[in-house]
């Protein structure tokens, strides 16, 4: 599972921490060690990390980012988990609204394979009737990161990056799901549904690109 931490403040997480957190007697049920450092940001950090297998077999690498650039916006919600022996635990995630406006951040950021099919699932299967309703507001919330030129048309640049992912689509590059995808018209047609969120242009205020009030 993809999950996303609710522990997000908006403040620099240190190395050091992570590590001591993966390395307590308790972690340590689970994890064999943290091999390396996969990626360090200005604001985010990556790290490998060993863990056994829950039902037996090789260990599993498993890739734990933490990232900082700015607080939450909505409350979390608690995720239930069922393990493979049956017992289900709860996990606080990043709220389900949350996620998918990040995700269409992400989707103007890089425009791939992967992003248009979570879009879809979140469109799909994932959020509910009143997260439509909040979606807009947060959508311009997020877009408030994307490094872009405030005067960027992001209308034309959805269209270039829904070009980019259904090319990715047909040749089948990068798109990692567990079951067999839908077809690419499907998707477009979430693509299509969200785009509608997006507003053309930025505003651009005294303090910089509008970053839109708290949801909470």
């Amino acid at each position: 599972r993809d999950l996303d931490s609710s522990e997000l403040q908006g403040r620099r997480v240190e190395e050091k921490w992570v590590r001591d957190a993966l390395s307590t007697t308790a972690a340590r049920r689970v994890v064999l060690g943290v091999e390396r450092i996969v990626r360090r940001g200005t604001a985010s950090i990556s790290f490998l990390v060993r863990c056994r297998p829950l039902t037996g077999g090789e260990e599993i690498p498993v890739t734990v980012s933490v990232n900082w650039e700015e607080p939450l916006v909505l409350p979390p919600e608690q995720a239930l988990i069922e393990l493979p022996n049956r017992e289900q635990v709860r996990v606080p995630v990043v709220h389900r609204a949350e996620r998918a406006a990040e995700k269409v951040r992400a989707f103007l950021g890089r425009g791939e394979a992967n992003d248009a099919h979570d879009l879809h699932w979140y469109g799909t299967r994932v959020l509910r009737t009143g997260d439509w309703k909040v979606l807009p507001r947060l959508v311009r919330r997020k877009l408030h990161l994307l490094r872009v030129r405030p005067n960027t048309d992001l209308h034309r640049r959805f269209e270039e990056m829904r070009a980019n992912a259904a090319e990715q689509w047909r040749r089948g590059q990068g798109l990692v799901v567990v079951a067999n995808p839908p077809v690419w018209e499907e998707v477009d047609q979430q693509l299509t549904r969200l785009k509608r969120l997006i507003p053309q242009r930025l505003r651009v205020g005294r303090a910089g690109l509008d970053p839109c009030r708290s949801l909470q």
